[in-house]
């Protein structure tokens, strides 16, 4: 048996999606790495728990620090 669940409802996402999200990162990285967290923070508020995923692999592999990433993030 197949259930399909549609999560938050917001149907199926723009084609370009990913890239947007991946702009995302490399913008809240930029602001990061110019100590500028709390600007990166407000930028994230709205990201969806996946889209902070993606945007927390893409910090941690540009060796941004553990706590810096959750203050950010969270």
């Amino acid at each position: 048996m197949l259930t399909l669940i549609n999560g938050d409802g917001a149907g199926v996402r723009p084609q370009q999606h990913l890239n947007d999200v991946l702009a995302m990162a490399k913008r809240l990285i930029s602001y990061v790495e110019r100590s500028q967290p709390e600007v990166a923070h407000l930028l994230a508020a709205n990201l969806t728990p996946i889209e902070r995923g993606v945007v927390t692999n893409r910090m941690l592999d540009r060796g941004i620090q553990v706590q810096t990433v959750l203050r950010v993030l969270s």
